[in-house]
């Protein structure tokens, strides 16, 4: 049951970080929302190191860490941006397209691809994201991707989906070193 209260709460504080960079972002620079966002978290962080006990390290753990903790720096900074440009309704739901970006970076990366029931699930994400501008689909059947594509920030959400396709490889890469 344990699983339930920490699957809502990150959902929730998820959800709470977006509302409250989205305000910070009207009068704040979105380069210091991002580091802010990760600096505060240190205090909560730090000494939980003192209570987890800390594995052995492959030689490719840290290469990983480098490559991996430079990307999200990226990611953290655009996701900014994209949520400073457009709507949280328009943007949040495009980084549900990072499994299916995963499709094509798993395989070249870890060598790994989804079972049958897997593709199911990202086809019915990638359906879901197309529903959100459904009303468009009177202009064609590609339109309600297109009218994402119009405005700045669904682009660099979707650049920030694909890249942490990227990330999650790396993140696996370097757990499996450790």
């Amino acid at each position: 049951m344990y699983w339930f209260i920490f699957a809502f709460l990150t959902a929730f504080s998820e959800s709470l970080k977006d509302v409250f960079s989205k305000k910070s972002l009207k009068n704040i620079d979105e380069y210091i929302v991002s580091w802010s966002l990760r600096f505060f978290a240190l205090p909560f962080l730090i000494p939980l190191l003192f209570f987890i006990e800390i594995p052995s390290l492959g030689n490719q753990f840290w290469i990983v860490l480098f490559v991996g903790g430079s990307l999200n720096v990226i990611t953290t900074i655009l996701y900014m941006k994209a949520i400073k440009y457009s709507d949280l309704s328009i943007t949040i739901p495009l980084l549900t397209f990072t499994p299916l970006f995963l499709l094509l970076t798993s395989p070249l990366i870890v060598g790994e691809f989804p079972s049958f029931f897997g593709l199911i699930g990202v086809l019915l994400i990638v359906l879901g994201s197309y529903t959100l501008n459904i009303k468009q689909r009177h202009e064609g059947y590609l339109a309600p991707f297109k009218v994402l594509l119009k405005e700045k920030g669904p682009k660099l959400m979707l650049l920030v989906a694909f890249i942490w396709s990227i990330t999650s490889n790396f993140d696996k890469i370097g757990v499996q070193n450790s």
